[in-house]
Parts: C-alpha cells; sequence; structure tokens
C-alpha cells in the first residue's frame, strides 16, 4: 500500500520534472521501507522478539550504552527506546547497571539471554540479506546508498 499522498493530486500538467521523481521516489522508499519492516518483524517473531526490541537489541550489542545514546544511534526518541529496553529487561535481554559517568543515566547490557538473540537474528539477516542481494551489483547499491543518504541530509536540513 503507498501512504505517501503526492501533493500533486491527479494533474502533473506543468509540474517540474524534479518534483514529479521526488514524488515517486519518495513512494518507492515507503514500499522498500514496509517490505522490510515486514521481513524483520518475521525474523524477529522466530526469536520470540518484536521488529522494535531486535533494533534495540542490536543497538547495545556493541558494548553497554545508556538508552539515550542508542535512540539518538538510532534516530528514535528516547521515551520509546526506554520503553523497549524496559520490556526487554523484563524479558532477561537486557540489564541495567549504574554508570560511572552519570550518576542518572544507566547503562544498559546485553545478558546471555540477548547475546544469544542478536547472534540469531544477525545470522538470520546475514541469509535474507544474501537472498535480498543476489545478482545485484555492488556498485548499484553503493550509488543508491549515496542517493538515499544524500536525500536524508537534505530532508534533515529542510526541517
Amino acid at each position: 500500500m503507498n501512504t505517501w499522498k503526492s501533493p500533486l493530486g491527479g494533474s502533473r500538467a506543468g509540474v517540474p520534472a524534479e518534483v514529479l521523481e521526488a514524488s515517486e521516489l519518495f513512494a518507492e522508499v515507503f514500499r522498500l521501507q514496509a517490505s522490510v519492516v515486514a521481513a524483520m518483524e518475521e525474523m524477529a517473531r522466530d526469536s520470540g522478539l518484536t521488529g522494535a526490541r531486535w533494533q534495540v537489541l542490536c543497538a547495545l550489542a556493541d558494548g553497554p550504552v545508556t538508552v539515550a545514546s542508542a535512540a539518538r544511534a538510532l534516530g528514535l526518541a528516547r521515551q520509546s527506546v526506554q520503553r523497549t529496553a524496559d520490556g526487554l529487561a523484563e524479558s532477561g535481554f537486557v540489564e541495567y547497571r549504574d554508570n560511572p559517568d552519570h550518576v542518572r543515566a544507566r547503562l544498559a547490557h546485553l545478558t546471555e539471554q540477548g547475546r544469544v538473540a542478536v547472534e540469531k537474528l544477525r545470522a538470520d539477516q546475514a541469509r535474507w540479506l544474501e537472498r535480498v542481494g543476489r545478482d545485484l551489483p555492488p556498485a548499484n547499491l553503493r550509488i543508491a546508498k549515496g542517493v538515499v543518504r544524500g536525500l536524508i541530509n537534505r530532508v534533515v536540513g529542510l526541517t
């Protein structure tokens, strides 16, 4: 389902080509994002998690961080990451420890259960990415990545 609504309505007459192309590109990006999220949710479900919990676990996988740091790395609101991390702690995937650099901002650590889950999810993701990337020239993927990064920087700069 296309959730991006073009500001163009039904008429394209007199609309600059860059506006048309940008509108169609963002529609495709939303479709891609929905497909990736669905695949992520399916892989996470096999590990008894949600996609959101998977994201937070991976943000903690390289070492203990504060929830605020994890949220910044993920580009998400601290409050939503805090709720997710708290749920992961209740389920035994994460534990909080004192932070020697900050009295109130505790550090979130993966437990052994969390590390096992991340390892399984990364292996599942690697297999999925191999299927997705099969027969796609790496140069094309680098170009696409550069275009998307450029658009992100432009959009962030306009907001």
